[in-house]
């Protein structure tokens, strides 16, 4: 298990604006989950076989199934696969000595190129962990992601990825399960 808190930073270029999102980022190897929450109250949670998003202020649900890109989708959200991430993408390294080390993805599939240009993961050259992400997608526009106080192995309660969308319902959330 991983828990951290996140700093996120989204560009995008036609609009000439930046977005800045902060939370907790939980993640369990076991259970292939990963559950991005903001401290705004908006919920990402990633399993091994559906997207959910949750937005408490326009009390809406979006569910999408992954199908067979899932796991390419779960490895840049924060529960890499190497062996996804190798077959996905060309991979290069570059580690200066002392510094933070970086590996470089260039997708290589028509499936991810029409969506990502770079994507570029931070990793502690002690700890060996991701700190750090920066997405560069087609359009221009750049996710930052930067990651803190990080704990691993610590436990997290078993809740933490049990979203009930009944009760949501009837709190008048619309609830969208895409196909």
């Amino acid at each position: 298990t991983m828990t951290a808190l996140y700093e996120q930073t989204k560009t995008m270029t036609l609009l000439d604006e930046e977005v800045k999102t902060e939370g907790h980022i939980f993640f369990s190897r076991k259970s292939g989950s990963t559950r991005w929450q903001s401290t705004e109250g908006t919920i990402q949670q990633l399993d091994q076989k559906r997207y959910i998003a949750i937005f408490p202020d326009l009390k809406e649900v979006e569910i999408y199934p992954l199908k067979e890109k899932g796991s390419v989708l779960a490895s840049l959200m924060g529960s890499p696969d190497t062996d996804e991430l190798q077959k996905e993408f060309e991979i290069r390294l570059r580690s200066p000595a002392g510094e933070r080390i970086e590996l470089t993805l260039k997708p290589k599939t028509d499936f991810l190129k029409k969506r990502i240009q770079t994507a570029r993961l931070l990793i502690s050259p002690e700890t060996y962990m991701i700190v750090g992400a920066t997405v560069t997608e087609q359009n221009g526009d750049t996710i930052v992601i930067r990651f803190r106080e990080m704990k691993i192995n610590t436990g997290i309660p078993g809740q933490t990825f049990q979203l009930d969308l009944d009760s949501l319902r009837t709190k008048g959330y619309n609830i969208r399960e895409h196909s």
